[in-house]
């Protein structure tokens, strides 16, 4: 989280990154665009979210199942990193999975109640 470069914090941009990326090259861009009256948080796919909001970030790789232990999102294999939801078979094929496929539906739903809880807590609305 980097507050405003103008110190009013109006607007939250929020910035996800893609599979096997971190949230370091989207924190720096977000203070490179230096908007006014806008906070930045760039979120991580190895953080865990918990039921009460709290969250904090995994350091655990080498977990090849689709959801990891350490994080509320997916653990990439061969400690590739993380994504925020199974799009591929990441057991077995490599394939992409299909738009309707349970798994990655599965994944989905898992990531939409976890960014929905950190939102949540960010709105203290809980």
């Amino acid at each position: 989280y980097r507050h405003s470069p103008d110190g009013v914090d109006e607007n939250l941009l929020i910035f996800f990154h893609g599979a096997g990326d971190t949230h370091i090259p989207f924190d720096n861009l977000g203070r490179k665009m230096e908007l006014p009256q806008t906070a930045i948080l760039s979120l991580s796919a190895s953080m865990t979210i918990s039921r009460n909001g709290d969250h904090e970030y995994s350091t655990t790789t080498g977990n090849h199942s689709s959801r990891s232990k350490s994080s509320s999102f997916v653990e990439l294999p061969f400690g590739l990193g993380y994504t925020w939801f199974e799009e591929m078979d990441y057991e077995s094929t490599g394939t992409t999975l299909g738009s309707d496929h349970p798994r990655r539906l599965k994944s989905l739903g898992n990531a939409l109640e976890a960014i929905n809880l950190l939102i949540c807590s960010l709105a203290g609305k809980c």
